[in-house]
Order: C-alpha cells, then structure tokens, then sequence
C-alpha cells in the first residue's frame, strides 16, 4: 500500500473570535458544498490542510488560520485483493514501484506546498495565527473526550493506532 501525505491538518474559522467560545459547528473538509456552509453561517471551524486553503480559495469565507498540526493527512492506496492477486508479479512490482516514487515526491515537496499555501492566504488577507505550546496544551486538553470515547470504543487495537500516531 502506498500512503501519500497531504500535510498537517490546521484548523481555519471565519472569525479570530471562534476559538474563545467552548462549542463549535465544525466539520471535515471532505464535506460537500464547503464554502457554502461558511457563507449561510452554520459552520465557523473547519479542519483541513493548508493546501486545502489554497485550492478551495477559503480566503473568500473565512479569515483565520490557527496553525494546529493536530494530525497528519494520508490519503492510502487500497485495491480489491482478487483483482491485485490477478495481476502477474511484474505488473504488481511497477505499481509498487509507481505508488513508491509517488508517496516520496508528494513528501519531499510538502515544505514548498505548505509555504506557498500560507503565503497565498496571507496576501489573500487571512491572518496565521501560532499558538503557544500552552494553547496547544488548553487545545489537547478539551479534546481528551474525543479521544476517550475512541478508546473505549476500539480498546487495545485503539492504544496501539493513537501510540503509533505519537498521541500522548
């Protein structure tokens, strides 16, 4: 399997104020219609890379950025095990071989993708805001919940992934 990594997930609102308030409407970028739910007003967080902010242009709904890194994009290669089983050992190798120079191009200009995403929603007039390890530390704090409902729901397989991960 090949595992090729957008970037750090950040999190972006319409208003610097959002993150004062202790309940949030938020949801994943994969959500259709993005932008539109910014617009009528039934979202003010988002969670997305911040190549997502270059490409979906969330300058024009939302003015933040608040540089969380709170967990990696990988998008996974998976195929039917009868259909890669029926392919011969060569073809199988230059997928392999394919998916391998794929993952490592994306990585190696991941740095350049992310500086050139921040750059375009700066000049786009989003503000970038850096938190203090404290913030980050008040940050992993109100989401323990989350994390202790996943535990409870996925036991020891569950420790393992969030441990694999670097989760503390």
């Amino acid at each position: 399997s090949a595992f090729i990594s957008e970037n750090l997930e950040q999190a972006s609102s319409t208003h610097t104020a959002a993150y004062a308030h202790g309940h949030h409407n938020v949801f994943n970028a994969a959500a259709l219609a993005f932008n539109q739910r910014y617009q009528r007003g039934t979202v003010d967080i988002g969670m997305t890379g911040v190549s997502g902010v270059k490409s979906r242009k969330l300058w024009e709904v939302m003015d933040t950025i608040t540089v969380t890194n709170h967990a990696d994009i990988e998008f996974v290669v998976v195929v039917n095990t009868e259909w890669w089983n029926g392919l011969s050992a060569d073809i199988q190798g230059h997928i392999r071989d394919a998916a391998k120079i794929a993952q490592d191009d994306v990585r190696n200009a991941m740095s350049q993708i992310e500086a050139e995403a921040y750059a375009a929603a700066k000049a786009n007039g989003m503000a970038v805001v850096e938190l203090t390890d404290q913030e980050l530390d008040a940050w992993r704090a109100v989401s323990k919940p989350v994390y202790d409902s996943y535990l409870k729901a996925t036991g020891d397989l569950g420790r393992k992934i969030l441990d694999a991960a670097g989760h503390q």
